[in-house]
């Protein structure tokens, strides 16, 4: 979608008017809608006051019909089985308007439940619009359910997956069976590419934090050529490469379980990691308010 553009014409205007119209500054441009398409990666971004605002601000409040959202935006997945042979049951999928000490409204619980390969995802509608160039920025607090030493856990996500479901894929993944999930101020987070030429790359980042104590910040920063990740605001890995450019595509999340090499096998309790709010800024080429909430 194009921005709007406004025009003004002109038919003998007195130069009274003219001289006044110079002298309080008016100028008579493009237009960038306010809250445009979310998919819609051209023109400037909106600002307000010099604060860029986000295109999708996306809080999880109760009351979603049939799987979906009450903007028609976003569909909980399943029943079916997918990621890691896991069964992404609607059912895994909670919301609750608060949440204990937070001020913000509107939190979705995603559940891997106990002894067993299942699990729970969310993602944009594909017959929606897709996300293009820009910032994506999640909020979330993970589950401080896993343990290393039988090798059990979950991996919980915030990503973007091109459209139609094609290779090119960005992530943000936890994996609980590591051995800082017991930390009390340690933590990792996994910063992984796909390109649709089938490379791909895992990065580790450490976090001078256990994300499972409470609510943090991760977002990724992608432009034509580079890839940026956030961790509250600030910019942790970089990757640079013609690769990472592709076509738009969906937002997703979701939590499984089952590999022992990458989250490890099914844990004992439920886990429940939650998720406040998600953002995204469209067109933008560097981290938004310099990383501010």
């Amino acid at each position: 979608m194009n921005p709007i553009t406004t025009k003004m014409h002109f038919t003998a205007m007195p130069i009274v008017a003219v001289l006044f119209l110079a002298m309080i500054g008016i100028s008579f441009s493009r237009v960038s809608r306010a809250n445009g398409d979310p998919g819609d990666t051209t023109g400037t971004p909106p600002q307000q006051g010099g604060t860029v605002k986000p295109a999708l601000f996306q809080d999880f409040h109760p009351g979603w019909t049939n799987n979906t959202s009450q903007d028609g935006l976003w569909k909980i997945n399943g029943i079916w089985v997918a990621t890691g042979e896991n069964t992404f049951d609607p059912a895994n999928v909670t919301f609750t308007e608060t949440y204990p000490g937070e001020k913000s409204k509107g939190f979705m619980y995603f559940k891997s439940k106990a002894n067993a390969m299942n699990g729970a995802e969310i993602q944009t509608l594909a017959s929606g619009p897709c996300y293009g160039y820009g910032y994506y920025e999640v909020r979330m607090k993970l589950t401080s359910v896993g343990d290393p030493a039988t090798n059990r856990g979950v991996c919980a996500s915030f990503f973007w997956k091109r459209k139609n479901y094609g290779p090119a894929e960005w992530d943000l993944e936890f994996l609980t069976n590591g051995k800082w999930i017991t930390s009390p101020d340690r933590g990792e987070v996994t910063m992984n590419y796909h390109l649709d030429d089938n490379r791909s790359k895992v990065h580790y980042q450490e976090l001078p934090f256990n994300p499972s104590k409470g609510f943090h910040r991760y977002g990724f920063l992608w432009q034509p050529t580079r890839l940026d990740w956030t961790v509250d605001g600030k910019i942790v890995y970089s990757f640079e490469d013609p690769g990472v450019a592709s076509e738009p595509g969906y937002i997703m999340m979701n939590s499984w379980t089952g590999n022992k090499d990458w989250g490890g096998l099914p844990p004992t309790e439920d886990a429940v990691t939650v998720y406040d709010w998600v953002k995204f800024y469209p067109n933008v080429t560097s981290v938004p308010n310099d990383g501010k909430e």
